[in-house]
């Protein structure tokens, strides 16, 4: 069986050649990231981390990809901020006291629903590629 994953930053054009690709090679297997669409967020300063009272990391392994980030959340939840991880996979800063939500790849956007209006929401370009 032969599937094909496209990248999050891949363009139509791209998409349409890894179409033309998988009909070639006779599979049904195409997905993209493009399939959720374009979720925009405001970018944010870091100094805004370290004071937000609730944090959701979402679809992030911020330790290994955005190191820099990762240590201001260490620091908002030594203020006391209330930090939930949505991902696949137990990444830090679970192991720290961060509440840990399971989804499966590429449901990561679902645990937006019902967020409070003070939560801030940090989201990676590597959306939906880990678990």
């Amino acid at each position: 069986m032969i599937g094909i994953l496209g990248s999050a930053r891949i363009t139509v054009e791209e998409v349409l050649l890894l179409r033309r690709l998988a009909r070639a090679l006779g599979t049904p297997h195409l997905d993209s990231l493009q399939r959720l669409g374009y979720v925009s967020f405001s970018p944010v300063d870091l100094r805004d981390i370290e004071s937000a009272p609730r944090l959701t990391v979402l679809g992030a392994n911020l330790h290994e990809r955005h190191p820099q980030v990762g240590r201001r959340v260490l620091r908002a939840m030594d203020r006391g901020s209330d930090v939930r991880v949505v991902h696949a996979r137990r990444v830090p800063p679970v192991g720290a006291g961060a509440l840990h939500r399971a989804v499966l790849p590429g449901h990561e956007l679902d645990a937006l629903e019902g967020a409070e209006t003070n939560e801030l929401t940090l989201v990676s370009s590597e959306l939906a590629l880990a678990g």
